[in-house]
């Protein structure tokens, strides 16, 4: 336990289970959940239910009251058309960026050295000897297929991004194939965007 301090330091929280491991957020849970917490006369709902995509029932009821109805926009960015949870009468928000990074410095073999981000660390990887680069394409199992990845670092860029393809599947599904493939590293080229915290 401890004390949590924000912009209203004398809100009282209400917590209402509505969501399973396996079973999700089923929507008479949601519903009843809601009921409750207008039958106990709180100010603000905050779900943070994302991927939605329709409006859960009991919301608009909720506003009705006068309480107002806060989602979470969705985890599917940044591409078009990804945003959740986006009827009218409720507030969508969603954040852009996180409050750290994970730095990783590369040095070419010509001198010229890239920061990136990383998301594993491993110091016996970590001297001043080079490790062979492969190119693999988008680092499908074709183009790994065609390379002798095995025991080294695999370069890959990220599939050309349209709405269906949201770039926090395409470093996944990489990093599964190349360490199916058998290789030490991998480092994965793309336009700016932060896929970390989606993993």
């Amino acid at each position: 336990m401890g004390v949590a301090r924000g912009g209203a330091p004398r809100a009282r929280f209400g917590i209402y289970k509505a969501c399973w491991v396996g079973a999700g957020c089923p929507d008479a849970a949601v519903l009843a959940a809601i009921d409750d917490a207008i039958y106990d006369g709180v100010d603000v709902l905050s779900l943070s239910i994302a991927g939605v995509g329709h409006e859960l029932p009991g919301t608009l009821h909720a506003v009705q009251r006068g309480i107002s109805v806060v989602f979470g926009g969705g985890n599917d960015g940044p591409v078009p058309q990804t945003i959740s949870n986006a009827v009218p009468w409720v507030t969508t928000v969603a954040a852009s960026t996180i409050d750290r990074s994970f730095p990783t410095l590369i040095s070419l073999g010509n001198k010229e050295k890239l920061v990136g981000q990383s998301i594993n660390y491993n110091a016996a990887m970590n001297n001043s000897g080079f490790q062979d680069l492969v190119y693999a394409g988008s680092c499908d199992a074709e183009s790994l297929a065609l390379s002798n990845v095995t025991g080294k670092t695999v370069l890959c860029y990220a599939p050309a991004q349209t709405a269906t393809t949201p770039p926090r599947q395409a470093l996944p599904l990489a990093i599964k194939s190349t360490v199916e493939a058998g290789a030490k590293g991998l480092i994965f080229a793309q336009y700016t965007a932060n896929n970390l915290d989606h993993l």
